[in-house]
């Protein structure tokens, strides 16, 4: 949606001249009306697993103009609902411009000639999935379905509250999403066992106690993290600057994850040898939440990001053009 309402605001800001405006204007609005009044499903392709020392993700995919449209030429590593959705969200760099400016947003179909998966995608914890990224050898996409302005998507994203491809705590709070179902089946466990001797529950032991303590500490953090993103980039008027918003951001997803990891571990431990079988909700959060540990980067990369910020005072391009 972000890749529409930015476009609308930035248009309203002016930072499009009278020839570019109508395009614009057009390209943000059939995004907009494609998952809303149509009610179609549109997948988002950014992600390549080419990196460089000064951009988390850099984009090689190339768009070439040509009669009509466009030829994109490239491979997406992760994406999701790769051969569901009906559309793709492709962002690519523009053929011969080498700086930022480059980066472009197309809408591919599902069944273009020339896409396929990139590989199969068989993740350690997932069970049913289609984010095996994206290969385009030659795809043509029509001039209505590009954003091939150069500039217009960096200009677009200057609207954002946040970063430059902005903050996805949603996607991060679904590790916590696994981390509650963890914590609630383990009280659940502590409650219902009862030791031999005493028939009191076994969550009345001191060592069980601990970890539960710990447990309970692990969720409310991962969650205070969460209420403090949602709070920053959403409070009117603005209550800290987009940078302070940038940098809270870059530990933020990182703590999201290692605290709900730690949840996932504690549980474990409370629910012993027989909580390690596959069939367990003990070892099928564990396989999940490791997920949240790589997910775009480790909370180390983020820490060390933020760090930079704090110190040299500059955002990386969170997209680059390789």
């Amino acid at each position: 949606a972000s890749r529409g309402t930015l476009a609308l605001s930035a248009l309203e800001e002016g930072l499009f001249n009278a020839e570019e405006a109508p395009k614009v204007k057009a390209f943000a609005e059939k995004v907009l009306y494609t998952m809303g009044r149509d009610a179609k499903w549109l997948a988002n392709y950014a992600s390549e697993s080419v990196k460089s020392e000064h951009s988390a993700i850099t984009i090689t995919t190339q768009a070439e103009k040509v009669d009509g449209g466009w030829l994109l030429n490239g491979e997406k590593s992760f994406g999701c609902a790769t051969g569901v959705a009906d559309q793709y969200l492709v962002t690519a760099a523009l053929k011969g411009i080498s700086d930022a400016s480059a980066l472009s947003t197309f809408i591919v179909n599902r069944d273009a000639k020339g896409t396929r998966g990139r590989i199969e995608w068989d993740a350690m914890g997932m069970r049913g999935t289609a984010t095996e990224g994206l290969v385009l050898e030659d795809v043509f996409v029509a001039d209505d379905d590009a954003l091939g302005i150069p500039g217009a998507f960096a200009r677009s994203c200057q609207m954002s509250r946040s970063s430059f491809v902005g903050n996805q705590v949603a996607a991060s709070v679904i590790y916590m999403g696994g981390a509650v179902a963890a914590y609630q089946s383990a009280v659940k466990l502590m409650k219902d066992k009862k030791f031999v001797d005493t028939g009191k529950p076994v969550g009345t032991g001191p060592y069980q106690q601990q970890i539960i303590g710990e447990m309970y500490a692990n969720l409310q953090t991962a969650l205070l993290w969460a209420r403090r993103q949602i709070q920053i980039e959403s409070s009117e008027p603005p209550m800290v600057s987009k940078d302070e918003v940038v940098k809270f951001w870059r530990t933020c997803k990182g703590q999201i994850a290692e605290h709900s990891f730690q949840v996932a571990i504690a549980a474990l431990k409370c629910a012993g040898t027989s909580g390690t079988m596959f069939s367990t909700p003990y070892s099928r959060a564990l396989r999940d939440l490791a997920m949240g540990l790589v997910q775009a980067f480790p909370a180390e990369k983020g820490r060390l990001d933020t760090a930079s910020l704090v110190i040299e005072g500059e955002e990386q391009n969170a997209f680059g053009k390789g």
